[in-house]
């Protein structure tokens, strides 16, 4: 019970002391000068990589990104007949290039 009376008192002491101190007074044209310091370090943020900050600009960039992988996906899987013909190119390349002759006397000519 005593220590309960002590600590009310010391709070009281404390809280009593505050009363006494005088307001702080801010300087000649603190809060100017506290708002131009503010719009600079606004307009110093702004990098070259400002929109990936922003959300709805990088939502925007990934939503294109997104739209051109999907119809990229699509247009490959569509693709097919075109792989046969690239398929039958390759194998006439294999068979021009690629003989199964082991003929290297065109060497000897130079």
């Amino acid at each position: 019970m005593d220590s309960n009376r002590h600590i009310k008192k010391e709070v009281e002491q404390a809280l009593s002391s505050i009363d006494n101190l005088a307001q702080a007074k801010a300087p000649d044209f603190f809060y100017t000068r506290l708002e131009a310091r503010m719009e600079q370090q606004l307009v110093a943020d702004q990098t070259p990589l400002w929109w990936i900050a922003n959300l709805r600009v990088s939502m925007a960039v990934l939503s294109v990104f997104m739209i051109l992988n999907v119809s990229t996906l699509f247009l490959m899987s569509q693709s097919d007949s075109s792989t046969e013909m690239t398929e039958t190119n390759i194998d006439s390349l294999k068979q021009e290039y690629f003989s199964g002759s082991d003929d290297y006397q065109y060497l000897n000519d130079y």
